[in-house]
């Protein structure tokens, strides 16, 4: 379902920063010292100023346009999404160098025993986070999705979703990263970008980084929603073209939005405002 964005636990930990001003500035990692772009593990961008979620799906845009050859994600509340990435990675083994090809790790990372030195934080090493995040992924039907969504989140009030669209279409954390991620998909930029780790597996946690990929793999091809920006919370997808009710029935039918009389038509109308909708996929 919708709902306003929960603060996750152990936000307690997340690095506090002077009010971001001016426009959105777009610097290559390369190019930079920041630490959001040292832990990356694609080449790609980080983005500061101040700057909602309109901003960085204009961004996103220009990027996807110039990197036609990849595909584009960004972050949609950076320290806390980065956080949840990095323990997600952790949680299911997904930076794991014991039983993939270690060639496909730069030589200096090992030392001669063959032993893994560093974190993985190049993006040459990237082939080894795609072997352990497909190893684990598991196709789930639209069904199967539909009921995890289901059951994985609670209905709030809806006057709090609205609160939410409004507040982070003008202020995010100031600072994003846009990946560069090389894979064929909107949904595969899930293996740079993994999120979705609280709580246990099952009825009761957030949807773990593979279901979040069956969802927006499911949400493009069913209703052509495009996956470009991951959150600690939730998921941003855009279009191409108009808002159809294909899409507001997708929504409706896994759950992401509330079947009653009133809100498809009010939703219909904003995302053709916008040109984005969110959807979350944190626990209840």
């Amino acid at each position: 379902m919708f709902s306003f964005f929960k603060k996750k636990k152990k936000s307690d930990t997340r690095q506090r920063r002077p009010m971001a001003k001016g426009p959105l500035k777009l610097v290559r990692f390369s190019e930079t010292k920041m630490a959001a772009a040292q832990e990356q593990l694609t080449d790609g961008y980080v983005a500061t100023g101040a700057f909602g979620i309109p901003d960085l799906l204009k961004t996103y845009r220009k990027l996807q346009s110039d990197h036609a050859d990849m595909k584009v994600v960004t972050s949609l509340d950076d320290f806390q999404a980065s956080y949840t990435s990095y323990h997600a990675a952790e949680r299911y083994g997904l930076n794991d160098t014991g039983d993939v090809d270690r060639s496909l790790a730069p030589a200096d990372h090992f030392d001669e025993t063959g032993e893994y030195l560093g974190e993985m934080n190049t993006p040459e090493e990237f082939p080894i986070r795609e072997a352990n995040f497909r190893r684990q992924l598991v196709t789930m039907s639209f069904e199967e999705v539909s009921a995890r969504l289901r059951t994985n989140t609670e209905l709030t009030l809806w006057d709090e979703y609205w609160k939410d669209v409004s507040t982070y279409a003008k202020k995010l954390d100031g600072i994003s990263v846009f990946n560069l991620a090389p894979v064929h998909h909107a949904y595969e930029t899930l293996i740079a970008f993994p999120n979705g780790y609280f709580g246990p597996d099952g009825p009761e946690g957030d949807l773990n980084p593979f279901e979040n990929h069956e969802l927006a793999r499911h949400l493009e091809e069913r209703a052509g929603l495009t996956l470009f920006g991951i959150g600690s919370a939730y998921l941003a997808f855009t279009w191409d073209g108009d808002v159809t009710d294909t899409m507001l029935d997708t929504l409706t039918s896994i759950g992401a939005i509330p079947d009653d009389a009133g809100f498809p038509s009010k939703l219909k109308a904003d995302m053709a405002k916008r040109g984005y909708v969110l959807v979350t996929y944190h626990g209840s």
